[in-house]
């Protein structure tokens, strides 16, 4: 899905954890559900009125008695049918709220926005790596001790219990992806994206299956689930993606082209999953690369990466098996290492403190040793 809304994708996931731990006008008293500050705290603290507002559409005699669940799925409803999905021209979620189009990452703020403004701590929850599908933002909620999944682009949530009776509850991104039994999808609008949330409003949950109008369920299953990595739980998550190169085959690789551009990173990376991400550092999510590399043996090898003028080092490489890092220097937005191959398969971390928008990385065996 992702794929389809890339020139939006670094402007918001640049700007998703400038959050002010702005005080949140409806919210009286101290929140008690043990989340971090972060996640209690709008993104953009003069989206405030507007959401509040928002609020009080969807909430006209307020919240008071409500259980935390049913105001999250009366907010989920509202996000999935007043919003369509497309590219928007804004960045924040009142923006998103009034212009009613969003990416799933928009989604997912509106609902997280929403959900806080409420009073209940919401954090992002993306997973990455899914066949066919690139990434998804979705948003869990913190209430009852414990964080809870909900997938606002499509009105969806996940129930413990075969059908929503109100006995069981919805569950968290934690729980799906360690289950070995899918969970219940429950739907919460007729067809999402419709901007007719006032026909919406009164929908009772169901099972996702019986509506027949589903199409977008074909992306939602156990199986998309089970299949994505790595997953970041919340705004703040740092995540380490795989990066395998084999040099016994191949001595020198070099993977993007020298364009100025990261969009052709990023299409190798959906392609094969194995090859990093597109960017290092930042936010939403922290981005490391785990290197882990076939060699031919003991020898030394080199490691390049090059970002785009929009860049910002340095990097840094923490070796954690097999390697010895014998030179480390970064100039003119090219970090070069040269790494001892201490045995067969030598693996490094590398990270960034600021956004590092990789152009291309290069591997080149040098030498082998001696035995």
């Amino acid at each position: 899905m992702i794929n389809k809304y890339l020139p939006k994708f670094s402007a918001i996931a640049n700007r998703l954890r400038r959050t002010s731990l702005h005080g949140l006008a409806s919210c009286k008293g101290p929140i008690s559900y043990g989340a971090e500050a972060v996640d209690s705290a709008i993104y953009f603290p003069d989206d405030a009125e507007h959401l509040q507002k928002t609020v009080g559409t969807i909430f006209p005699e307020g919240t008071s008695g409500m259980h935390p669940e049913q105001i999250c799925i009366e907010i989920l409803k509202f996000a999935a049918s007043h919003i369509e999905l497309g590219p928007a021209g804004t960045e924040t979620s009142a923006g998103y709220i009034r212009c009613q189009r969003a990416s799933c990452g928009g989604f997912g703020n509106v609902f997280a926005d929403l959900t806080r403004t409420a009073c209940i701590p919401a954090r992002y929850f993306g997973l990455f790596g899914l066949i066919n599908a690139g990434s998804h933002a979705l948003a869990e909620a913190y209430y009852d001790n414990s964080w809870h999944l909900f997938d606002p682009t499509f009105g969806l949530f996940f129930y413990s219990n075969s059908d929503y009776d109100r006995q069981g509850h919805v569950l968290s991104g934690r729980e799906i992806v360690s289950s070995k039994e899918p969970p219940t999808i429950i739907q919460v609008v007729s067809k999402p994206w419709q901007k007719n949330y006032e026909c919406e409003r009164h929908f009772e949950p169901i099972l996702a299956g019986q509506l027949k109008s589903s199409h977008y369920l074909s992306y939602w299953d156990f199986g998309k689930s089970k299949e994505a990595f790595p997953i970041a739980n919340g705004n703040r998550a740092t995540v380490s993606f795989p990066f395998e190169i084999d040099l016994n085959s191949k001595l020198r690789y070099s993977i993007g082209e020298k364009n100025d551009s990261w969009k052709d990173m990023y299409v190798h990376y959906y392609s094969t999953k194995k090859i990093g991400y597109f960017y290092l550092g930042g936010q939403c999510p922290n981005s490391v690369h785990f290197l882990d590399i076939k060699t031919p043996g003991w020898g030394r090898l080199r490691v390049s990466y090059v970002g785009t003028s929009q860049s910002h080092g340095p990097l840094y490489c923490f070796p954690l098996a097999e390697a010895h890092v014998e030179k480390e220097e970064f100039r003119d937005n090219r970090y070069e290492l040269v790494v001892t191959s201490i045995g067969s398969n030598p693996r490094l971390q590398i990270y960034a403190e600021h956004v590092f928008w990789i152009d291309t990385v290069e591997f080149e065996w040098l030498e082998s040793f001696a035995a």
